[in-house]
C-alpha cells in the first residue's frame, strides 16, 4: 500500500500537485489525466527520483519498486535477450553463484552451507529450475522470434523496450509503475500483458492511452485533475460513468446555488436602502457569502479539449496510389514480397499485423519515404499527403522551443500561436524546449506542424501513442469527419473497434491480405477460425501427445532432478559436518576427566541437543527431497 499525505510539488512557477492526499491499494490501479498533468512526475515522486516539496509518500513494508518509463536509455550489452532478463533476477543469480562456490570448495564451512540453504529455499519457492523456460516463454509472448537470437546491441529500440518490460514483469519487485506499457507492442502481445498483469499479485499503477487495456486490467482508477489525485473504486469505464454522474450532480448543485444567490441579491437590492430593514439585508448578505464559499469549493470538472484542424480536401479520382513491391529486404531478410495494390483517395484502411512484419515499412514505401526496394510506387500528382511517422517523435531536437518548431514558410507568429492554442499549448509553453515536454505533448506538437498545410490523404503510423484518452476521443471524432481517405497502423483496439466504416488489411508471411468488412468483422471470423483450429489441435493431442511436448516435459524433469541432486549434495555436506561435530562433542562428554570441565560440560551438552534437533530437520528434508525426485523413465 502507498500512502500520500499533503503532497505538493512544482516545476518552477507551474504547480503540479497542491496538498493532495490518498491511499493507493495493493491492486491494479489505472492512472489517468491529460498530457502534462503530472503522471510521469507522480511516478518519479513514488520511485524516489524526485522529492516532494511538502508532504510525504510512504510505502508499506518498504516495497521494492520497478519503473517502466515511456522512454528508456539502454547500454549496448553483448548478451542474448533471455540472458539479460535472467541476469537481472537476484534470487536466480544468488543461487547459481553460491552453487558454483560450493562446487569449487572442497570443505565448505557451516556458515557457507547455512547461507546456501537459505538461498536454495528462495530459489525453490520461485520455481527457479523452471525460470529459464518461463523467461523464454514471456519473451516469445512479447514478440521475440528471430530477435530472440540477436544480441542486445542488435535489437531495435522497440524490442529493447519490450525486453525491459519482460524484465519488470519477471523481477522480484512488489510495486510496478508502468508508463504506457503497450507502446511498441502488437495486439497479441498486449493481450498477453493484460492476462499476465491480472494473474500477478502486485501493486501496479498503469498509465495507458488504451481504455480497453485499462478496463481489462485495472480494479481502481486514479485521476489527476486540478493538481489533485482522486481515487475511483473501479476500472476506466466505472470511472467515466462515476465522473459523468458527478458532473451532472455538481452542475445541478451549482445551478441551484446560483439561483438562490440571485434571489437573495435581488432581495438585498430591494431593501438595502430601507433603514428599518438594514439588519435583514446584512443577514442575507452573509447567506450570499456562504453560497460564494460553496461555489468556490465545488469540484471543477471543466477541461479544454484539443481541436484537430480540419484542413482536408477531397481528391476526386479513382487512383491515389498504385504500389508494386516485388521484394523489400533488411539485411538480406525479406520483409515484404509480391504485393500489388491500388489505393483510392477516399479509401479508409486499418493496416494490422504482428510487430516486425513490415507495417511501418509498407507505409514508408507508400509515402515515398523508402525507395530502397524492388518495385515501384505511382502517386496521383494532385495528391497532398499528411504523413505521421511515430519514429520522428524521438528525433525532435531537444533544444528547439515549441514556437520555433512550428515556424515554417507561410506560418507567421500569430498563425503559429493560433495553431498551438488549438492543440492546448498556452502562452507559458511557447518558450519551453522540446526536451521538457511529455510524450503526449510531443505528439501534439508534431501533429500541430503537420496541420500547417492542407491535405487530401492521410497516412498515420501509431498516432495514439502517448496521447491521453480524452485526446484519443477527439482524434477519433476527427477521423470520422475526414473527407479524405487514410491508412492507419495502430495497436489501440478501442480505435480499431470504434471506427466501423474502415477496411482491414493485414500483413502476414510477407504478403498483404485484404479482409472482408471492418475490424469487428475481422475479429469475428478470426475467433471462429481459432476455435476451429483449437478443436483440431485438441483432437490431435487426444490421439497422440506431440513429441516436442514430451521432450519439453522430459527436459523439465531433468532440470528438476539436477536441482534436487544439487540440494541433496549440499545437505549431505552440512549433515556430515554436524555429525562430525556431534561425535567430537560426545568424545569430550564421555572422557574420563570430563568431570573437571565444570560449566563447560553443560554448554557442550546443550550444543549436542541443538545439533540433534538440526540433524532431525535436515534428515526430514533429505527424505522429502528423495520423495520429490522425479523418475525419468525410458526416452
Amino acid at each position: 500500500m502507498i500512502s500520500i499525505n499533503g503532497l505538493s510539488f512544482s516545476f518552477g512557477a507551474q504547480t503540479i500537485f497542491d496538498d493532495t492526499s490518498l491511499t493507493i491499494d495493493d491492486c491494479k490501479n489505472g492512472l489517468v489525466g491529460r498530457n502534462g498533468s503530472g503522471k510521469s512526475t507522480f511516478f518519479n515522486l513514488i520511485s524516489g527520483n524526485l522529492t516532494p516539496e511538502y508532504g510525504n509518500i510512504s510505502i508499506s513494508n518498504s516495497g521494492k519498486i520497478a519503473y517502466l518509463k515511456q522512454a528508456m536509455a539502454f547500454d549496448d550489452v553483448d548478451m542474448l535477450p533471455h540472458e539479460f532478463v535472467l541476469s537481472n533476477i537476484a534470487f536466480y543469480n544468488n543461487y547459481n553463484a553460491l552453487m558454483e562456490k560450493l562446487e569449487n570448495t572442497e570443505s565448505p564451512d557451516l556458515e557457507l552451507l547455512h547461507e546456501f540453504s537459505e538461498v536454495e529455499s528462495v530459489f525453490n519457492n520461485h520455481n527457479g529450475y523452471k525460470l529459464k523456460e518461463d523467461v523464454i516463454q514471456v519473451l516469445e509472448s512479447l514478440g521475440f522470434k528471430k530477435e530472440a537470437k540477436k544480441r542486445i546491441f542488435e535489437l531495435s529500440y522497440g524490442f529493447k523496450m519490450r525486453l525491459f518490460l519482460a524484465k519488470l514483469l519477471l523481477d522480484e519487485s512488489e510495486i510496478l509503475l508502468l508508463d504506457e506499457p503497450t507502446n511498441h507492442l502488437d495486439l497479441p502481445s498486449i493481450k498477453f500483458v493484460e492476462e499476465y498483469l491480472k494473474r500477478i499479485n502486485k501493486l501496479c499503477i498503469i498509465v495507458s492511452h488504451d481504455r480497453a487495456f485499462l478496463d481489462s486490467v485495472c480494479e481502481r482508477t486514479l485521476e489527476l485533475n486540478n493538481k489533485k489525485i482522486k481515487k475511483y473504486n473501479g476500472n476506466y469505464t466505472f470511472y467515466k460513468n462515476q465522473r459523468e454522474a458527478a458532473i451532472i450532480q455538481t452542475e445541478k448543485e451549482r445551478e441551484n446555488l446560483m439561483e438562490e444567490k440571485a434571489r437573495l441579491e435581488e432581495m438585498i437590492a430591494r431593501i438595502k436602502d430601507n433603514v428599518k430593514k438594514v439588519n435583514i439585508a446584512s443577514s442575507r448578505q452573509k447567506f450570499v457569502d456562504k453560497i460564494d464559499d460553496k461555489l468556490e469549493n465545488l469540484e471543477d470538472f471543466s477541461k479544454k479539449e484539443v481541436s484537430f484542424m480540419r484542413r482536408d480536401e477531397v481528391l476526386r479520382s479513382d487512383i491515389g496510389f498504385r504500389v508494386k513491391i516485388k521484394e523489400k529486404s533488411y539485411d538480406k531478410q525479406k520483409i515484404l514480397e509480391d504485393i500489388e495494390i491500388a489505393i483510392r483517395p477516399t479509401d479508409r484502411i486499418f493496416l494490422i499485423g504482428a510487430n516486425g512484419y513490415g507495417k511501418s515499412t509498407l507505409l514508408r514505401i507508400i509515402a515515398s519515404r523508402d525507395t530502397n526496394f524492388i518495385g515501384e510506387v505511382k502517386e496521383n500528382e494532385k495528391l497532398k499527403l499528411l504523413y505521421f511517422d511515430f519514429d520522428k517523435i524521438a528525433q525532435l531536437k531537444d533544444e528547439t522551443t515549441v514556437l520555433d518548431f512550428i515556424y515554417t514558410d507561410g506560418v507567421d507568429n500569430f498563425r503559429a500561436k493560433q495553431l498551438l492554442g488549438m492543440m492546448l499549448f498556452t502562452d507559458d509553453d511557447y518558450e519551453k524546449k522540446i526536451k521538457v515536454l511529455s510524450g503526449g505533448e510531443r505528439v501534439r506538437l508534431y501533429l500541430t506542424k503537420l496541420f500547417c498545410s492542407t491535405f487530401n490523404f492521410v497516412i498515420l503510423d501509431e498516432p495514439t501513442n502517448y496521447l491521453d484518452i480524452e485526446t484519443v476521443d477527439v482524434f477519433i471524432d476527427w477521423l470520422r469527419g475526414l473527407k479524405s481517405g487514410f491508412i492507419i497502423v495502430t495497436h489501440n483496439e478501442y480505435l480499431l473497434k470504434t471506427l466501423e466504416n474502415v477496411n482491414v488489411w493485414r500483413i502476414e508471411d510477407r504478403q498483404l491480405k485484404k479482409h472482408f468488412g471492418n475490424y469487428n468483422d475481422y475479429k469475428f471470423f478470426e475467433n471462429k477460425y481459432q476455435q476451429e483450429e483449437k478443436k483440431k489441435e485438441e483432437t490431435k493431442k487426444a490421439e497422440k501427445a506431440k513429441p516436442h511436448d514430451a521432450r519439453r516435459e522430459r527436459q523439465i524433469l531433468i532440470e528438476k532432478r539436477s536441482s534436487i541432486n544439487k540440494q541433496l549434495k549440499s545437505l549431505e555436506k552440512e549433515i556430515e559436518l554436524l555429525e562430525t561435530e556431534k561425535k567430537d562433542l560426545y568424545a569430550k562428554m564421555t572422557a574420563e576427566d570430563s568431570y573437571k570441565m565444570g560449566p563447560e560440560l553443560k554448554k557442550i551438552s546443550e550444543r549436542v541437543k541443538q545439533i540433534e534437533r538440526m540433524l532431525k530437520t535436515m534428515y526430514d528434508k533429505w527424505n522429502k527431497l528423495i520423495d520429490e525426485m522425479p523418475e525419468l523413465g525410458d526416452e
